[in-house]
């Protein structure tokens, strides 16, 4: 089960994270929101809640999830992709980019993930 997956090739039977997470962002992902190429994230959310995101990618460690991705709507043309580590007491943000909304990133290199 332990490894990296991606929603296009699926998620292993594990629990994923659920529910509302308050995000602690490190100071790379706040540099990060500031220097991105489509400019800066002004405003990061201070939680997340795992219904209104898309789950983009999961890492699997003794079957638990230990990192996410997921892309949330920003305004009408950005997404702002989160990555974050939802078994941290402090769900600690590593980074933060945006994502053009028409950007679906159909070039997935499959063989980075495994298969459920």
């Amino acid at each position: 089960m332990d490894g990296l997956y991606h929603k296009d090739i699926g998620f292993p039977n594990v629990k994923m994270p659920e529910g509302t997470y308050k995000l602690n962002y490190s100071r790379h992902a706040q540099r990060a929101a500031k220097d991105d190429r489509y400019g800066e994230a002004k405003q990061l959310p201070s939680h997340i809640n795992m219904s209104q995101v898309e789950l983009i990618e999961a890492e699997v460690i003794n079957n638990k999830v230990n990192k996410v991705v997921v892309r949330k709507d920003y305004n009408k043309t950005l997404d702002l992709v989160i990555v974050f580590m939802p078994q941290t007491p402090d769900n600690f943000v590593k980074t933060v980019w945006f994502n053009e909304k028409v950007d679906k990133h159909k070039t997935l290199r499959r063989d980075r993930y495994n298969k459920p």
